[in-house]
């Protein structure tokens, strides 16, 4: 199972898996600080999208690397 935040200045990941004691193992967590709100709040910048969809693809290499 995981976890993606995507916040306005960082993304994170969290993939874990049960314990069998009724939590949680985290296997894998990830930070990347994607300063989406650069410019401000009222735009996004060609430059900070770059930044996002590269964290968010590798987010999803992440995922399927851990069998999602």
């Amino acid at each position: 199972m995981a976890v993606i935040d995507l916040g306005t200045n960082t993304f994170h990941i969290l993939i874990a898996e049960p314990d069998g004691l009724g939590g949680y193992r985290h296997l894998y967590r990830y930070r990347e600080f994607v300063r989406l709100a650069e410019k401000g709040i009222d735009e996004i910048s060609p430059a900070a999208f770059g930044r996002a969809l590269a964290a968010v693809r590798f987010m999803h290499e992440r995922l399927e690397e851990y069998g999602g």
